[in-house]
């Protein structure tokens, strides 16, 4: 599935479950105000999603990578740019429930347990994504004036823009769980072939 966290500064995750439960983040793309908005981003989002899925599915378009392989597109449940990506991309769009405070904090325990417990993983080459995590800090906040109240913690916006595209994505990836009939097998060795069949060519 993809993950989408959209604004000036927009980021999308392409993320998996394998079949033992772990969950991966696999692919990237991150833009910062693009010069073509949404639309730059989508296309740098579909050059990921066909470099990575591509060899492995035998995909040769961006639309048999979303109608045939991507079972979840997640998007920030406040993007404006829902309507953009439902025109450009043909597609239904899922989105978390993270708006209120309460929603937030949960989904964002959640994945800090999986990581925690070796569930998720982000592979090296989503530097940016690995970077943004590892930027990701709480806000300062002073306790409460009154005796016995709670403090209430809040992520610091700003860098992190893949984090909440990820959280996007993989809550209702694995709320969904993996399905129960598997899809076609794809050996690396019928890929391999494939990509160097196709680079020959």
């Amino acid at each position: 599935g993809v993950g989408i966290d959209t604004g000036a500064f927009t980021g999308i995750v392409l993320g998996c479950i394998g079949r033992d439960g772990k969950k991966w983040i696999i692919g990237e793309t991150y833009t910062e105000k693009p010069a073509g908005g949404i639309y730059t981003t989508l296309t740098e989002a579909e050059e990921m999603l066909l470099r990575i899925l591509g060899p492995i599915f035998q995909a040769e378009k961006i639309e048999q990578v979303i109608n045939d392989i991507l079972f979840i597109v997640s998007i920030d449940p406040a993007s404006q740019h829902k309507l953009e990506i439902v025109d450009r991309w043909d597609c239904a769009l899922s989105s978390p429930n993270t708006a209120d405070q309460k929603s937030l904090l949960m989904s964002i325990d959640r994945v800090e347990k999986w990581f925690h417990d070796g569930e998720l993983f982000v592979v090296e080459d989503c530097t940016s994504t690995v970077d943004q995590l590892r930027k990701y800090v709480w806000k300062q906040l002073k306790a409460h004036t009154s005796a016995g109240a709670p403090v209430i913690r809040e992520p610091s916006k700003g860098y992190d823009h893949l984090c909440d595209a990820l959280r996007f994505l993989m809550i209702p990836l694995a709320d969904h769980g993996i399905p129960t009939e598997p899809p076609p097998v794809v050996t690396w060795a019928d890929a391999w072939e494939r990509r160097t069949r196709d680079t020959l060519f």
